[in-house]
């Protein structure tokens, strides 16, 4: 399925795939879900509906956000980016050249899962300051801060190519001397945690949190897959 683009900068395309929009109503159908059950004496089911979809939403812009920061860091230390597709939680870039410096993958890796915190904690603070009484706003505010808190630490998870994965290779690589000796490591425990993380995302999707559990099963499976093609390389 051919992917929308939605605007362009330094010459790259950035794109949304039409899957997005289908995890897009799932993930609303989800938090509106839980607004429910957690507060459906406050709030009647359009206005669930509304906070699920702003949710969504305003998660995808801030994810944007991040990435136009990750690529200027990128383009700065070498990288050469074709285009960059969105998939909802995260987006593939089809790169032509890769940093060649350990140190460089270092900063590289590290932009999205701190761009992530600072999002949550400056979300948070808004949050915290504001006396506004639209509960609604307020709402959505808070999950966007958690969601985007949520992501940097599994960002932050040394699985296949997020950027844990790549920042654990990287630093690796440049203590070591060798490239190759990271990404080893790496395959391995990728193909561990993945596994662990997608058992976990199964049980939450029908014992805890549908869309915490829908994500992190998204994960796993991504993981498992990252090890698979890893394999291959090699």
């Amino acid at each position: 399925m051919r992917s929308l683009q939605i605007f362009k900068i330094w010459g790259i395309p950035f794109k949304i795939h039409p899957y997005w929009f289908a995890i897009l109503f799932l993930f609303s159908w989800s938090i509106s879900n839980q607004v429910n059950l957690s507060s459906g004496e406050i709030y009647n089911t359009k206005e669930a509906w509304l906070i699920g979809f702003l949710t969504s939403f305003f998660l995808l812009i801030t994810i944007i956000f991040h990435e136009v920061f990750h690529t200027f860091v990128s383009l700065n230390q070498g990288v050469i980016i074709k285009k960059i597709t969105f998939y909802f939680l995260g987006a593939i870039l089809q790169i032509e050249k890769d940093c060649q410096t350990a140190l460089g993958n270092i900063k590289i890796a590290i932009v999205r899962p701190l761009l992530c915190f600072f999002t949550a904690i400056i979300l948070l603070f808004i949050s915290y300051l504001s006396e506004s009484n639209e509960q609604i706003v307020l709402n959505i505010v808070n999950r966007v801060a958690i969601l985007n808190l949520f992501l940097g630490f599994l960002n932050l998870l040394p699985i296949g190519s997020l950027d844990g994965g790549n920042l654990l290779k990287s630093i690796i690589w440049y203590f070591s001397g060798s490239k190759n000796k990271g990404r080893k490591f790496l395959n391995k425990l990728t193909l561990i945690l993945s596994t662990l993380v997608f058992l976990f995302g199964i049980i939450c999707l029908f014992s805890f949190n549908f869309y915490y559990g829908l994500l992190l099963t998204f994960l796993g499976l991504f993981g498992i897959n990252s090890s698979k093609s890893e394999n291959q390389f090699f």
